[in-house]
């Protein structure tokens, strides 16, 4: 780019100078130019420079190719520094958390030392019914009242009359009316 600047400014230069008429007859500017040479030479110094200005062009689009590759990598390197500070935040912040969660177990174990697995193991959760007396019980149910009894006509134990009337589950909150 800048040597072809340079040459296109170069041949305008000449070209403006070539139609002044004192520096046209001028023997020291003919000399400069070779063109008080044999038109023989002249021809052969013209092919000798542009074969150094197409040599010349092709170094230059080497060097701008070597320099979008330099940038390239340049960029390449920022994003992976920038990822390798990421992931080192990221590792510092998982180590901590393994340390706080480390030390949140050693806690919990020292405060559940007098419990054995064996002793976690045999109790069963309170949550679980085992029988249809826990859900009875659980659900302050009369005997004789399970969802499978209230579903089905059966005889009355409380003072019903009429053949397959049903009974009603009260919960804990509601009162029995009459």
């Amino acid at each position: 780019v800048f040597l072809g600047r340079r040459l296109a400014g170069l041949q305008v230069f000449l070209a403006s100078a070539l139609e002044i008429k004192n520096l046209k007859s001028n023997p020291a500017f003919l000399s400069f130019l070779c063109l008080d040479k044999l038109p023989l030479a002249n021809r052969v110094i013209c092919d000798t420079l542009e074969v150094a200005v197409q040599e010349l062009r092709e170094q230059l689009r080497k060097r701008e190719n070597l320099e979008l590759e330099l940038d390239f990598q340049k960029n390449m390197n920022d994003e992976k520094d920038q990822e390798i500070q990421n992931l080192s935040k990221e590792n510092q912040l998982l180590r901590q958390q393994k340390d706080s969660l480390g030390n949140l177990l050693s806690s919990g174990r020292k405060s559940n030392s007098s419990k054995n697995l064996t002793d976690l193991r045999q109790e069963r959760p309170k949550s679980m019914i085992g029988t249809l007396d826990e859900f009875t019980a659980k659900f302050n149910l009369k005997s004789g009242e399970s969802p499978l009894a209230s579903s089905s006509p059966s005889r009355s134990s409380h003072g019903d009359t009429e053949p397959g009337a049903r009974r009603r589950i009260f919960s804990q909150g509601e009162e029995t009316e009459g």
